[in-house]
C-alpha cells in the first residue's frame, strides 16, 4: 500500500472526526489544523493529532488506522512525522498496545496500560513493547 503522510486540510474534519469516533476515541478538540493524515488513494486510512492542554503540555493524541490498513506502518508514520515537527516535550497515554517498527515511539518500562510516557527518538538497547 502506497501511504502519503501530510497535513490535514479544511476538507478532511469530518472524516478526522467520523475516524474518532469509530475508534471510541476522546473526542474533544478534534481540530483539523492539529492533526496529520495518512493517505492511500485520495482515500484517509490514518489520522493522528497534537493536542495541546491549557497548561501548554503537548499530547500526541488521536491516532487512528483504518482496521483495513493496519499493520502496515501506517501509525509509525504518522508518529514519526508528528514528532518530527514538534519542538517542545510530547507526552501520550497509552492505553492500547502498541508497537512501533523501527519508529520514534518507544515504550520502556513494565508498567501495566494505560500510563503516561515523554516520546524521544527510540535508543539502542531499549526493547520496544516491553
Amino acid at each position: 500500500m502506497q501511504v502519503t503522510i501530510r497535513p490535514a486540510r479544511e476538507q478532511d474534519q469530518a472524516t478526522i472526526t467520523a475516524m474518532v469516533r469509530r475508534a471510541r476515541l476522546n473526542r474533544a478538540d478534534l481540530q483539523w489544523p492539529r492533526f496529520m493524515v495518512a493517505e492511500n488513494d485520495h482515500q484517509i486510512v490514518g489520522v493522528a493529532q497534537i493536542r495541546r492542554h491549557a497548561d501548554g503540555a503537548a499530547e500526541l493524541a488521536s491516532l487512528v488506522v483504518r482496521p483495513s490498513a493496519q499493520r502496515q506502518g501506517i501509525a509509525t508514520k504518522l508518529v514519526d512525522a508528528l514528532v518530527e515537527a514538534q519542538t517542545t516535550e510530547l507526552f501520550t497515554l497509552i492505553d492500547r498496545p502498541f508497537v512501533a517498527k523501527g519508529g520514534t515511539l518507544s515504550v520502556c518500562n513494565g508498567n501495566p496500560l494505560p500510563f503516561i510516557i515523554q516520546i524521544v527518538k527510540a535508543k539502542p538497547g531499549c526493547n520496544k513493547g516491553s
